[in-house]
């Protein structure tokens, strides 16, 4: 009813909301925009579609021939370096991208030499891995050494 109210048709929306411990339903927002922290991104690496131009054919009454169907489950791990300053080392990288290899499809971490970002300030800290595999429990366990062996220190 929001959507309707808000006179919404052919546009990317979303909500956010969550399960309070006594039951009750709280939104965070509704919002008149494509999902953040590229989740359009994750749609497309687990379904191999433009998620974009897949959405201007269908607002541009041009037939829908993508398909949609989910090849892959992905994973964003979203890395803050230890520090202040400028990223002086990233430990782990070369080790995981060698062994995940095609797995990795995104890569935004910041580089050595680079001033690190204000978290308070950005949503993808200091960058980030995306990760995609047709199974999840593989999908998880990359994911999880992301999080656990990647380090990025600053100084």
């Amino acid at each position: 009813e929001v959507i309707a109210a808000m006179g919404f048709e052919t546009g990317f929306t979303h909500m956010e909301w969550y399960r309070k411990a006594d039951g009750e339903v709280v939104f965070g927002e509704i919002g008149a925009r494509p999902p953040g922290a590229h989740q359009v991104d994750q749609m497309k690496f687990a379904c191999d579609f433009d998620v974009f131009r897949a959405w201007g054919s269908a607002v541009a009454d041009k037939p829908f021939d993508f398909d949609v169907s989910r090849g892959y489950n992905v994973a964003t791990i979203y890395k803050r370096a230890q520090g202040q300053g400028r990223i002086r080392e990233i430990k782990g990288l070369d080790v995981l991208q060698e062994e995940f290899g095609q797995h990795v499809v995104w890569n935004t971490l910041l580089g050595v030499g680079k001033h690190r970002r204000d978290w308070r300030q950005t949503l993808v800290s200091d960058g980030f891995i995306m990760l995609r595999h047709p199974d999840l429990k593989e999908t998880l366990r990359m994911a999880d050494r992301v999080g656990s062996e990647l380090q990025i220190y600053a100084s």
